[in-house]
């Protein structure tokens, strides 16, 4: 069954109905695209400062260690000092966390510099090579946090000698393992903000898309119509010329 010829008043409103909604269609899509450019420069901005607080706290983490092991080292003899490289190992494997929570901090910056300057609807932000590495060193980091070794001491130092140092009432530096690193909050913050926005320039897309069909099948529908008009006259014109030679 064939769709009933619009006229060209109806179809004139059509037209001027789909533009006003194109328009508005447009103008949406803009000022989502503005608001999510203005997103991401603004978590961009934030992952520098997580990279800074990630160095202090990975500084801080290291300088109490030290002093931990300075002052174990002075109830010791000679023979049982800590030398440079068991300090530094002691120094890795308290802060290994950090170190790459600070790894992690450091990929994220790079995917939200990437996806600043790459904006393609068509390609998901979440295959970026950062975002997978991320995920990638997030399980270890996490590992590190609920596996460590439970000293029950304050010390980055072993549980006898930090013992030792308690037993001659000095304290050094405080080398507590900290609570969860920001990093992988900050991960979920971004993930979950990446997610919306792609959900929204998805949708976004889907309007304009849709709209764009719609006047391409008026115009369709009118080039149909103009050409069946033309046919008609055409048959028409020859039943005339055909009457009057008969005549």
């Amino acid at each position: 069954m064939s769709k009933p010829a619009l006229t060209a008043e109806r179809r004139k409103e059509l037209q001027d109905k789909l533009a006003d909604t194109q328009a508005r269609v447009l103008k949406n899509k803009a000022a989502c695209d503005t608001l999510h450019s203005q997103w991401r420069l603004h978590l961009l901005r934030l992952s520098y400062l997580l990279i800074v607080v990630g160095l202090y706290q990975l500084q801080t983490l290291v300088t109490q260690c030290l002093l931990d092991i300075k002052h174990v080292n002075e109830y010791k003899t000679t023979d049982h000092f800590y030398s440079g490289y068991q300090a530094t190992s002691i120094v890795v494997q308290s802060t290994m966390q950090y170190l790459l929570g600070l790894v992690v901090a450091g990929l994220i910056t790079l995917f939200l510099i990437h996806t600043q300057q790459e904006q393609s609807a068509s390609k998901s932000p979440f295959s970026s090579v950062y975002y997978k590495l991320i995920n990638a060193l997030l399980p270890v980091v996490l590992g590190l946090h609920y596996n460590r070794p439970a000293l029950g001491t304050d010390y980055c130092v072993d549980w006898e000698l930090s013992q030792l140092a308690d037993s001659n009432t000095t304290k050094g530096g405080q080398s507590k393992d900290g609570s969860l690193p920001v990093v992988v909050v900050f991960h979920i913050i971004v993930s979950a903000s990446y997610w919306f926005m792609t959900v929204q320039a998805k949708q976004h897309t889907a309007n304009v898309t849709l709209v764009e069909q719609m006047k391409e099948e008026l115009l369709s529908d009118k080039d149909t119509g103009t050409t069946k008009t033309q046919s008609k006259n055409g048959t028409s014109s020859n039943k005339k010329k055909k009457t009057k030679k008969d005549k």
